[in-house]
């Protein structure tokens, strides 16, 4: 928590100066979201289509794909925006994604009908993609990368397609295999030869050879439908809700499956982790889930002097400037609001009303890339709080869902009213400032 007190103070006699008091007060808990690996919250992924799939070059840059040849990108990890990318001109399903260097991505998806082969896209620029042929006249659902050129794939039925070159050398450049009839929805492959699938009704298959698979056991009969892992002895799953309740989040730490809270009842279908605690995970109704959420706080400005005002037995007004700065980086859209207030300007025994200090309609500036801030259900000029002991805060400036996203500088003018009958004096006044999620 940092505080900042700004003091008014006011030369006897004739000349009445105010200096603006100011603590500001990050809310800890209440203000603050570092989250644990273990905690979701969602993103605004810019599309209402079924995500399938998840994959992210770093922290910042990541893509999700869906139905409809949907594929949507981000550049600052979702904390202000994903967007679709238009290169894309195939309308299957796509089902799987990933990205085994900073440029190169494998897609995968359902195919096109007809007897044809699953859907196979590929990247080598981010944003251009070429289709390649599995020959496999499957769905395909997943796929992971163990290098730019070796890559696994699978589908329905069992089906599993690998290649060493990058699915484009040779008459056969995906090779393929068939392990059980169940419908395998998603891969990982943590380290070479050893990989994990899974799929329908809670399926879980390992291979530390690259050919032969065992399952294990995941301790749900939902549906997984995306993993990743980040070693051979820690990975997450994801997969589909039932019953009404929420979708399925499995973490592995080499032994045993466990279940998480995610917070949805939307199904999830796709997950990539740069680590244990840099996660995204995408679903149904553009859904996507990160538990890494970032934090939402604020920090006061420096101090600042109103105008000086000499008593001559007019009313008289004097003004200063109240800024902050405010950062989300949550990515969650949820909004937020600041709230204001203050105890009475006093100079010994002598006090302003508790209603000389307004504030007209703030500003805010972008500190970076940012979401200015929609304002929603204030009246300008509003009148801060004051009073002694200090009355309860309330809100004087926020920012409506998916608004404030990023870094800002919020700053307001603060007029405050001194009656002709004024008794001169060094006036001191403390202003408290919070913010707190959401817009209200």
């Amino acid at each position: 928590m940092k505080v900042f007190i700004r003091k008014h103070r006011l030369p006897p006699l004739a000349t009445f100066v105010l200096l603006a008091v100011l603590v500001a007060v990050s809310l800890g808990d209440l203000g603050r979201y570092a989250l644990a690996s273990g905690t979701w919250t969602s993103q605004i992924s810019s599309t209402s289509q079924n995500l399938k799939g998840i994959a992210c070059l770093n922290a910042s840059t990541c893509f999700a794909v869906g139905a409809g040849g949907t594929i949507v990108a981000t550049t600052n990890g979702g904390i202000t925006s994903w967007t679709n990318q238009s290169s894309v001109t195939i309308t299957n399903d796509l089902n799987g994604i990933a990205c085994p260097s900073t440029t190169i991505c494998y897609v995968v998806g359902a195919t096109s009908g007809g007897g044809t082969a699953g859907a196979i896209l590929k990247t080598t620029d981010g944003s251009s993609w070429s289709t390649q042929n599995g020959k496999v006249k499957q769905n395909y659902n997943g796929v992971a990368c163990l290098s730019t050129l070796i890559c696994y794939i699978v589908g329905a039925s069992g089906t599993i397609l690998n290649t060493t070159n990058g699915g484009s050398g040779g008459s056969t450049p995906w090779t393929s295999q068939t392990v059980g009839a169940a419908n395998l929805n998603g891969i990982a492959c943590p380290a070479t030869n050893t990989c994990f699938a899974v799929g329908a009704g809670g399926t879980i298959l390992k291979t530390i050879d690259g050919s032969t698979w065992t399952p294990q056991t995941s301790n749900t009969t939902n549906s997984l439908n995306g993993i990743a892992c980040l070693s051979t002895t820690s990975c997450f799953a994801v997969g589909a809700a039932s019953g009404g309740g929420n979708a399925t989040i499995l973490s592995y730490n080499g032994t045993t499956w466990t279940p998480q809270t995610s917070g949805t009842t939307n199904s999830l279908n796709g997950i990539a982790c740069l680590s244990a605690s840099t996660c995204f995970a995408a679903g149904n109704s553009g859904t996507i889930l990160t538990n890494n959420a970032g934090s939402l706080t604020e920090s006061g400005g420096i101090a600042t002097t109103a105008t000086p005002v000499t008593l001559n037995g007019a009313n008289h007004t004097t003004t200063y400037t109240l800024g902050v700065t405010v950062s989300d980086t949550t990515g969650s859209g949820n909004g937020w609001n600041l709230t204001i207030t203050s105890t009475t300007f006093t100079t010994g025994t002598h006090t302003l009303s508790t209603t000389a200090s307004t504030i007209t309609a703030p500003t805010a500036a972008c500190v970076g890339a940012c979401t200015r801030p929609t304002v929603t259900g204030i009246t300008y000029p509003f009148t801060i709080p004051a009073g002694s002991p200090i009355p309860t805060a309330l809100k004087y400036f926020n920012a409506a869902a998916t608004s404030g996203m990023g870094t800002m500088t919020v700053t307001a003018t603060v007029t405050v009213a001194i009656p002709a009958n004024t008794f001169h004096g060094v006036y001191t006044s403390t202003l408290t400032i919070a913010i707190v999620s959401g817009p209200s």
